[in-house]
């Protein structure tokens, strides 16, 4: 599953301007979204990110894989 977003997070210049109607888009979605086409998890939930923080396995593991906003 990927998000259906046009937007790229990681080649869109006007997310540097504001970034926040993509973060809230995302969370929409849900708070913990597979970005599949660049193989990485955006993760929006404030527990969410919490919870993965401090699971030292997971992070880690895959802290390269995460983009938390």
């Amino acid at each position: 599953m990927s998000t259906d977003s046009p937007i790229d997070f990681f080649t869109d210049d006007s997310i540097l301007e504001d970034p926040y109607p993509y973060y809230e888009q995302l969370r929409a979605q849900c708070p913990v979204q597979p970005i599949g086409h660049h193989d990485v998890v955006a993760v929006t939930g404030y527990d969410e990110a919490n919870e993965i923080y401090r699971d030292r396995k997971s992070t880690r593991l895959n802290s390269s894989h995460l983009v938390i906003s």
